[in-house]
């Protein structure tokens, strides 16, 4: 697991995980401006094994305080956080605190095969994770 903070926020500000194989462009970090970042480089995940490992990732940082998650989320990971919420909603878990994921927006995408280049339109809240 490769948490990188970014230490240019006060204690008092949130504690948000941005999770992508990308770093953040310079327009998704303004847009995060005020919150204390946290890094988690997501990792090329091909086997059950390794999408489990990558949710214990996820789930150590929830665990560790991060109040919400923005990046690039991977079908895997949808599917988690669907299973996630069914579970909840069977169990009767409703109070529980949420983690709220927002999704990065991207429009302008590059030719396939090309140099990764888009224009950052902004976050959309996708779901949640239980903490």
């Amino acid at each position: 697991m490769n948490i990188i903070n970014n230490n240019n926020t006060g204690p008092s500000q949130p504690n948000v995980l941005w999770y992508s194989r990308h770093p953040l462009t310079a327009s998704q970090e303004a847009q995060l401006s005020g919150v204390r970042v946290h890094h988690l480089n997501a990792a090329t995940v091909n086997t059950v094994e390794e999408e489990e490992e990558e949710w214990e990732s996820i789930r150590t940082c929830i665990d560790c305080g991060v109040e919400s998650i923005y990046g690039v989320f991977p079908a895997w990971l949808l599917a988690k956080m669907w299973q996630d919420a069914q579970w909840a909603i069977a169990a009767g878990d409703y109070v529980t605190r949420p983690v709220t994921c927002f999704a990065a927006v991207n429009s302008s995408r590059s030719v396939e095969g090309g140099r990764p280049t888009f224009t950052h339109r902004g976050f959309v809240p996708i779901g949640a994770i239980r903490s």
